[in-house]
């Protein structure tokens, strides 16, 4: 019970300090702004994997926010393909974070992250259609033309990207909870 009352008083700060760790502990006018404290402490792979996650949300909101649009003006979509279209995204996500955390068992996260980023890139590569960058006089958005993005090539694009998204998720939060600096 003494060692218990000893580590207790060792351990707490008065008023006029606080304490962020045991080894250090700071005045209140050393502190300065919450904001200023962050930004001094984010570190450079921090940094690169808070930047990954912002393109992951890019990525993953143009691909679902377009598909309506896209899928309705390019090949006459109704709303219940559509929703075909997200209901199947949504049901491979299961078996694809299955896969992905049987994967992690071998392979280091950042591999991982990596890999599923390049699936993700050629996903979002099949849906970019190349021939709108040539001008063509068509109502048909250039169909028939080889290098056109079909409704074939858009769902499995589509599927491709999406997974690839949702997968490298979770790899990417586990380095980032991993590269957090115990200050923030």
């Amino acid at each position: 019970r003494e060692s218990n009352a000893a580590l207790l008083n060792d351990s707490t700060a008065t008023e006029d300090t606080v304490s962020i760790d045991s080894s250090t502990e700071m005045k209140p006018e050393e502190r300065g702004n919450p904001v200023t404290h962050c930004f001094r402490n984010i570190t450079k792979p921090v940094l690169l994997t808070m930047s990954l996650i912002f393109m992951k949300r890019i990525a993953l909101e143009s691909i679902v926010g377009s598909t309506s649009v896209v899928t309705k003006n390019r090949y006459g979509w109704s709303i219940k393909n559509v929703g075909t279209l997200h209901f199947v995204n949504g049901m491979i996500v299961i078996p694809i974070s299955i896969i992905s955390g049987w994967l992690s068992q071998f392979y280091k996260d950042r591999y991982l992250a990596l890999c599923l980023m390049c699936v993700t890139l050629s996903g979002m590569l099949c849906l970019i259609d190349m021939t709108d960058f040539v001008s063509r006089e068509t109502d048909t958005y250039n169909e028939g033309h080889p290098l056109a993005v079909g409704p074939t090539r858009y769902i499995a694009g589509s599927l491709v990207a999406f997974s690839g998204i949702e997968a490298c998720e979770s790899f990417v939060a586990s380095l980032m909870s991993k590269l957090v600096p115990s200050s923030l």
